[in-house]
């Protein structure tokens, strides 16, 4: 059925949205401006300015606009705008903040086949090309003559692609940006140079005290546009005040993302609002500091002996207040990745005691924990875990806010060996596929930003294996294997995903994404105050 021939909706309601996330940006991105492709609620690839892609041959992708499509100003999308957009993101060596690795390949070509159509030409395959063209958003022409991403306002788009400095009529998606803005000032990290690959690291977060966004009424897609008139994003209010008015009052606060589980049964209990809870996207693990050489973490037995000494139904439970999920490695049992015959590892002190001894852990040597403010709790517990489970000494160094930014870059950039051994952090999922594109590189890859040791060149080739291949079945299973090599070598300190929890007014219907803040679907009953007036 046409779109042009189902009946629009209209907008109805306000809510008022406080998100703690570093990710605003990119949630107030993706509900104002599109990409080619998008993940569903569940995390899956799915079209989003593109009605299909198709892989002519293992380097050339051809991707088909869909038509009808229109961004906010009245421009209309056609092969010229997603070509004059591939321009403009070819033209920096590190635009995303993510980091270099979401890059296309600086020999990439762009090739228009008709009005609605082009092909992407790659130097070699890339079977990771669908996912990070989720980061390839697609903006009107206006947006590169007014201001960009960061050019008005930093005068370069490196590590600042996807931030919006202004408002405007800059996408095509279902909401427009009215007011504010919401963007990160990043600090680069090299990685290595050559092959070229960086990081960017979060120095602080620059968003405007309110950001508006206006349901987009010429929406071309009346089956997917917004059901509220408007989202406003709070950001004069701190999390426990947000909280505080959300579960105590009505017309202040209607959604607060990121609740903490320590809070979660003061929403449940509260008359105003419910919790909403999701399969997290964020990997818990501890990184093994294989740089060190007074402890050799090279040793399969001495990792494995940590794995085996942590209770982690405990650190869900005293933790998490439960709102977690235990997983094998580092792939979410949701994805479609997840090795199906993995479990994690059960709990066994004695066999940990045994594997330490063997692996030849010097007497009296405490084992150095650390982690960011964000995991102290987790850490104090692991430690404690650790000095019962195998007699041995462990120390906690918690990172403070004003130190974070030099600590991740130390690990990043390699050039320092770090004093600790087992670093708490975590890495996010995007997709539910692909995982080891955006989790397992991060912590093994050669562009990985958490990587702390020699590169691992079994992991590599695998890895390898996996990034070439075009077909999505093969490359699935070769995703699977990396997750399963991992666990097998106890490459990590495998912990958890907590869950992603929400506080959400009861009259408002909101639903959770697992890898994104989508509002389209967001709407609020005759009895919401915004509707009441």
């Amino acid at each position: 059925m046409s779109h042009n021939v189902i009946s629009r909706r209209t907008p109805a309601g306000t809510i008022h949205v406080v998100d703690p996330s570093p990710f605003n940006w990119l949630h107030v991105l993706e509900n104002t401006m599109e990409a080619p492709v998008k993940a569903d609620r569940n995390g899956r690839v799915i079209p989003a300015l593109a009605a299909g892609l198709k892989w002519v041959d293992d380097c050339i992708l051809e991707m088909r606009l869909r038509e009808g499509g229109v961004f906010q100003d009245g421009q209309r999308l056609t092969s010229k705008s997603v070509k004059e957009n591939f321009k403009e993101l070819q033209r920096w060596p590190s635009p995303h903040s993510f980091g270099s690795w979401l890059n296309f390949h600086e020999e990439t070509k762009i090739l228009i086949v008709d009005e609605h159509t082009v092909q992407l030409q790659f130097p070699y395959p890339d079977g990771l090309v669908p996912g990070k063209l989720r980061f390839f958003h697609i903006a009107a022409s206006n947006f590169w003559r007014k201001i960009g991403f960061g050019y008005a306002k930093q005068g370069t788009g490196d590590g600042h692609w996807s931030m919006l400095d202004a408002p405007g009529p800059w996408g095509s998606g279902p909401f427009s940006l009215t007011n504010g803005h919401s963007s990160i000032l990043s600090q680069t990290a090299i990685i290595s140079k050559n092959p070229f690959a960086s990081a960017w690291l979060t120095v602080r977060e620059d968003r405007s005290p309110y950001i508006v966004l206006q349901a987009n009424q010429n929406y071309w897609n009346p089956i997917n546009s917004a059901k509220l008139e408007r989202v406003i994003f709070r950001n004069d209010l701190s999390y426990d005040h947000a909280l505080r008015l959300c579960t105590s009052t009505e017309g202040q606060v209607d959604l607060v993302t990121g609740v903490l589980p320590k809070d979660a049964e003061k929403v449940v209990q509260s008359p105003y609002t419910r919790l909403v809870n999701e399969k997290g996207n964020q990997v818990i693990a501890g990184i093994f500091n294989l740089f060190r050489r007074d402890v050799n973490f090279s040793d399969r037995k001495l990792r494995l002996a940590f794995n085996l000494a942590i209770d982690r139904e405990e650190i869900v439970r005293k933790g998490f207040k439960g709102y977690a999920d235990l997983v094998p490695a580092l792939t979410p049992f949701w994805a479609a990745d997840f090795p199906e015959n993995l479990q994690p590892r059960q709990f066994n002190p004695a066999r940990a005691s045994q594997l330490l001894k063997n692996a030849r852990w010097r007497p009296g040597r405490p084992v150095k924990l650390a982690s960011t403010e964000k995991y102290q709790t987790i850490a104090r517990l692991i430690a404690s875990q650790l000095r019962t489970n195998l007699q041995i000494e462990a120390e906690v160094t918690i990172v403070q806010t004003d130190q974070e930014l030099s600590f991740l870059k130390t690990i990043a950039e390699k050039k320092l060996v770090p004093s600790w051994d087992i670093f708490l952090t975590d890495a996010t999922a995007s997709f539910s596929e692909d995982t080891p594109f955006y989790v397992h590189r991060e912590f093994f890859g050669r562009s990985g930003a958490l990587r702390a040791g020699p590169e691992l060149v079994d992991f590599d080739q695998l890895y390898k294996r996996m990034v070439i291949q075009t077909d999505r079945k093969t490359r699935i299973n070769r995703a699977k294997a990396i997750d399963q090599f991992i666990f097998e070598q106890a490459y990590a300190l495998f912990l958890c995903i907590p869950q992603s929890l929400y506080a959400v007014n009861k009259q408002v219907h909101f639903t959770p994404y697992k890898t994104m803040l989508d509002l389209a679907e967001t709407e609020v009953t005759e009895k919401h105050w915004s509707r009441r007036r």
